[in-house]
């Protein structure tokens, strides 16, 4: 799956493919789901940062921030997707609002490199990896920063139904690759 291997441009082909049949997506999501947006701006200092996906929970009453990585996991992700996490938290989140979650979904992620990278991370943040073969699948449980420890029960049920879907858009897209050659 050349993809896998971060070739350019391949995130954003993931979240086309995700977002292609929005209802279908926050489906499987799970209850409770809202498409908040996609490649969303958010204006910090005098510079814009831009959100891959954005979802509500509303049982949660909380933003879900979900970053995609089609490559490695790179320690520069948790601080990216944190920093996503406390601007969703300072322009977004109303009054009663729980904190807002991240999700970091990469194909690969070496173990002690991701638990370094999110010590002392408050931001509940979830960094989840797929492997490949011939379908792709969740190998393992998320690596959760230790903000994260109180919400690791919503963030699994967020991250599993998100991997699931996701696995099921990238073969279809690999598939759809290997068609045009």
């Amino acid at each position: 799956m050349d993809f896998i291997r971060g070739a350019p441009g391949r995130e954003r082909d993931l979240e086309l493919a995700l977002l292609a049949d929005i209802e279908r997506f926050t489906t499987a999501l799970g209850k409770g789901f809202s498409f908040y947006g996609r490649q969303l701006g958010l204006t910090v200092g005098d510079r814009e940062f831009i959100v891959d996906l954005l979802f509500y929970h509303h049982p949660q009453r909380r933003f879900v921030v979900i970053e995609l990585k089609v490559g490695k996991f790179d320690p520069e992700h948790v601080g990216k997707l944190n920093f996503y996490v406390n601007a969703v938290d300072e322009q977004l989140a109303a009054d009663g609002d729980a904190p807002s979650i991240g999700i970091l979904l990469c194909a690969t992620r070496d173990e002690a490199i991701t638990e370094m990278a999110l010590r002392g991370i408050s931001s509940p943040i979830a960094v989840a990896r797929w492997k490949t073969g011939s379908e792709m699948t969740l190998t393992e449980a998320p690596v959760v920063s230790p903000g994260a420890r109180t919400d690791l029960k919503e963030m699994r049920e967020v991250k599993a139904e998100l991997t699931a879907f996701a696995t099921r858009q990238l073969v279809a897209l690999d598939k759809e690759v290997a068609l045009r050659r």
